[in-house]
């Protein structure tokens, strides 16, 4: 099954892998197909049935990057995604049924919304990176942050798919590129005023 190189090991464990193949295997559990991309993040959307009786679907979302070769958020309002770690059944059907049969899914404008390059960020991580002596306030676009050891840039991009709204934040520094995943973690690190390198 060919899916631009994700493994969706890396994503949800070995049994949500497999009921979600499962759910993708039948056409009609997932209505709704839709996919908006932009240059370099495609949002699809979906309902995918529930097999629990909870509900009749349940509503997905999953955020591809790096033209799709990459999942960088995904969402599901099962009990289950609450409750877990990881992508549930769900998530992994859609992304199943998208790599399997694109087509199946409606093309809906550009995810990439306008945003005012005058606009600040909010009070509270504004408070947060004026906390740092060495931070100044951040708006929202690509903005320049001076930091002790360099020049930081934010890159923020907000998406919104019909239904939600999303935020990928990139910061973008001398020695690289780095994906902020995790937002909270991300302020706290800023607040303590931690150094954090990934690896690739």
């Amino acid at each position: 099954m060919g899916l631009g190189g994700i493994k969706l090991a890396e994503y949800a464990d070995p049994r949500a892998v497999s009921r979600g193949v499962g759910i993708a295997a039948n056409a009609a559990s997932i209505v709704d197909r839709r996919v908006r991309r932009s240059d370099d993040v495609s949002v699809v959307t979906g309902r995918v049935a529930s097999a629990s009786g909870i509900a009749d679907y349940f509503n997905v979302d999953v955020v591809f990057a790096d033209f799709e070769s990459r999942i960088i958020d995904y969402d599901c309002d099962c009990p289950a995604a609450a409750r877990f770690d990881g992508m549930c059944k769900h998530c992994v059907a859609l992304t199943v049924a998208y790599f399997a049969q694109p087509k199946s899914f409606e093309e809906i404008g550009d995810v990439r919304a306008a945003v005012s390059p005058g606009r600040t960020t909010s009070e509270a991580l504004a408070q947060c990176l004026a906390a740092r002596s060495d931070a100044t306030p951040v708006r929202v676009g690509a903005l320049a942050v001076d930091a002790a050891a360099g020049t930081v840039h934010l890159a923020v991009h907000l998406a919104y798919d019909g239904r939600f709204w999303s935020m990928d934040l990139t910061v973008e520094g001398p020695r690289g590129t780095y994906v902020v995943r995790d937002l909270e973690a991300f302020a706290h690190r800023v607040q303590r005023g931690e150094h954090f390198s990934s690896g690739s």
